[in-house]
């Protein structure tokens, strides 16, 4: 009995140590609910049903270094479109910043 509560506990105490980066950073698949633009070089978010609980209001942002390029971002807002207006869900790949005030998309791809 002693030596399963050890495992137990052993167990449950790496868990607390595990880093929150990596946490915070996986896909999330939904519909599109949300699509705005803000920022001067053309940023847009999202938000997804479900919500990503993990994400300040819930919000992908579309900007950083995965999408500092323009045409990146163009590509990556006709595929949301397309979902949105196809009844599609999609997947984004999202990492919280380095405050943990933003989530960031990496990668983004469509469902059927």
């Amino acid at each position: 009995m002693k030596k399963e509560f050890v495992v137990v506990a052993f167990a449950l105490s790496c868990s607390s140590f595990s880093s929150p980066a990596l946490a915070d950073t996986h896909w999330h698949r939904g519909e599109v609910t949300r699509i705005w633009q803000h920022g001067e070089q053309g940023q847009f978010s999202i938000t997804l049903d479900p919500a990503v609980e993990a994400c300040p209001d819930q919000r992908i942002e579309f900007s950083g270094d995965a999408y500092a390029n323009a045409d990146r971002r163009g590509q990556a807002l006709s595929m949301v479109l397309s979902g949105l207006h196809g009844d599609k869900k999609i997947g984004v790949f999202v990492e919280q910043d380095g405050s943990g005030t933003r989530c960031l998309a990496q990668e983004l791809d469509i469902q059927r």
